[in-house]
């Protein structure tokens, strides 16, 4: 997503460039334009979150992370954002604090601000906001205070870019809590999954290069039965493991509907498979721009496996600001 300004637990949930639709350009003017980005960044609302939006760099991303309730760990918040920032010569920030009080931001934004001027990053805006005011902190008197400006009363549910982002399937979440629910394990599901290998019988020759692939390819767009996830289960291997050339984007080329396709198999597939399918829907997030449900993705697997492989390569992708399409590259979301 390409943004023009129009005014000056794990690392951060970084957005980069979309892989799987083309990209929104949107201008910003208003605080009310910035406050009404972030959710459609992010695919949900943000909640007790500080959110950093990139500007000026040839390849701009964008971060969340959980506001922290200390000084010390907001210098810790400050460099997660900022070291990503420097390395990818980003010119200009802004910042977005949401939460409750205006004073739970300070610290977090007396570091922020700090920092930015160290690393030579500009700061375009500085912004506040609980459900319905938001406050101008970059025009405050002091070093190290959130309060600035009075708070002004703000509603963007209906902001042309949230109006957009619903209608094209954006934002399908209201927190990242229900986002991180929707890939949690369905026991009935599962059931039926397990039913259906039971059924299926002992899987024979050793599974063939491409084969997820190829299923990929037939079920983008689609509900799959159970019995349709069974057929793929044998294929990701014994033990089960997510394979390269569809973790990278070689199955059906759309980014987006391999990420919807895999968050919907996730809760159905039996424990021994969730690091597999939980990596390649990690991939196919990242690869749509997705970095909240990648990281998610990541969390799922290690909940299951902490020292999965795939889950560590995805993770390193991600803390590196890796932007697909350059997936040799250390240089996220």
């Amino acid at each position: 997503m390409a943004i023009t300004p129009g005014v000056p637990e794990h690392p951060p949930e970084r957005v980069p460039p979309t892989g799987g639709r083309p990209p929104l350009r949107l201008t910003a003017r208003s605080p009310e334009d910035l406050l009404a980005l972030a959710p459609v960044l992010l695919g949900f609302w943000p909640e007790q979150s500080v959110v950093m939006l990139t500007f000026g760099a040839r390849r701009p991303f964008h971060a969340r992370l959980d506001l922290p309730g200390r000084r010390a760990d907001a210098a810790e918040v400050a460099e997660l954002f900022l070291e990503p920032a420097r390395r990818h010569g980003v010119r200009g920030v802004v910042f977005l604090f949401y939460s409750e009080d205006v004073a739970d931001a300070e610290p977090t934004w007396a570091a922020l601000r700090r920092g930015a001027r160290r690393s030579g990053v500009a700061v375009l805006q500085a912004l506040w906001a609980d459900a319905r005011r938001y406050r101008r902190l970059d025009r405050a008197q002091g070093e190290a205070t959130a309060h600035g400006e009075a708070p002004v009363e703000y509603d963007v549910s209906s902001h042309p870019f949230v109006v957009q982002a619903m209608v094209e399937g954006r934002l399908p979440f209201r927190t990242r809590a229900e986002m991180v629910a929707s890939l949690r394990s369905d026991p009935t599901a599962v059931a039926a999954v397990e039913a259906a290998l039971a059924g299926a019988g002992a899987p024979g020759a050793e599974p063939a290069p491409g084969q997820v692939a190829a299923w990929v390819r037939r079920q983008v767009g689609r509900a799959p039965s159970a019995a349709t996830i069974a057929e793929v289960m044998p294929a990701l291997g014994s033990p089960p493991s997510a394979p390269a050339e569809v973790a990278l984007g070689q199955a059906s080329g759309d980014a987006d509907e391999e990420r919807w396709l895999w968050a919907g198999v996730l809760p159905q597939v039996p424990e021994s498979h969730v690091p597999a399918v939980a990596t390649l829907l990690g991939f196919a997030a990242w690869r749509a721009g997705d970095g909240a449900m990648a990281w998610a993705a990541v969390d799922r697997a290690r909940g299951v496996a902490p020292d999965d492989a795939g889950a560590a390569r995805l993770a390193a992708l991600l803390e590196m600001a890796v932007p697909p399409g350059r997936r040799g590259e250390r240089s996220v979301v």
